[in-house]
């Protein structure tokens, strides 16, 4: 069941749960830093300690957007695990006894993210976007703020390199969700395509590859006291 916190996150913009992070958490209770990514008397440099400056301000704008993010993505898995519960094999694998625990990991889950990778594919730009204003906000030194000071300053050589950057590596990750999604979903790279030759009754008692045997797994034994009239013959009209 979502609750009213998820149902809120997913209403709130990346910007405006940032602000709310960095009242709380850097004003309010001096947690963490409340902006910057090291502190100021610091000379940032190739070692551990600008590493670790670097990763303890970058706290609050990361969980400003995966706060934000996990309110959205809550909400989508719920309804599609909804969705996916009501599925014929799903009914199969609770006739079959399996676990609450596996049914919900192996058949309920795994099926549900299919979507979800998807969307992930498709609101990437608008998670670098909100990344761009999250940055802004807690004067992060990253590549959103450096694009912010471009622009400020008109240069247009950085902007365009920096938009180059983004796009590329959007689409660099937009490919690597491609590939990872035959590994999830077998039957993308196994659609439309033969993978065992033979009689019928070999494939079916003895298969041999592990799509057919995942099938063939799937199919309930016949029920020996329904007569289902295999053995009769055809009369043509």
């Amino acid at each position: 069941m979502v609750g009213l916190p998820v149902i809120l996150l997913s209403a709130v913009p990346y910007f405006i749960l940032g602000i709310l992070l960095m009242f709380a958490f850097a004003l309010t209770f001096p947690l963490l830093p409340v902006a910057g990514g090291y502190p100021f008397a610091f000379t940032p440099a190739w070692n551990r300690a600008t590493v670790g400056y670097m990763a303890l301000h970058a706290v609050l704008p990361a969980l400003s957007i995966i706060l934000a993010s996990i309110g959205t993505w809550a909400i989508a898995m719920r309804g599609m695990v909804i969705s996916v519960r009501g599925e014929d094999y799903i009914l199969l694998a609770e006739a079959k006894g399996l676990s609450a625990r596996r049914l919900f990991l192996a058949y309920g889950l795994r099926n549900a993210m299919l979507p979800q990778l998807t969307h992930l594919a498709l609101t990437l730009s608008h998670i670098v976007s909100g990344a761009i204003l999250v940055e802004v906000i807690f004067a992060y030194p990253g590549i959103g703020y450096r694009l912010y000071q471009a622009i400020h300053a008109k240069d247009y050589f950085v902007i365009q390199g920096i938009v180059l950057l983004l796009s590329v590596s959007i689409a660099f990750t937009m490919l690597l969700l491609d590939l990872i999604y035959p590994l999830i979903d077998p039957r993308i790279r196994l659609a439309g395509k033969i993978v065992e030759e033979g009689d019928p009754e070999s494939v079916i008692h003895a298969p041999r590859h592990a799509y057919t045997r995942t099938l063939v797994a799937a199919v309930p034994p016949p029920d020996p006291d329904i007569d289902w009239g295999l053995d009769t013959e055809l009369v043509a009209p």
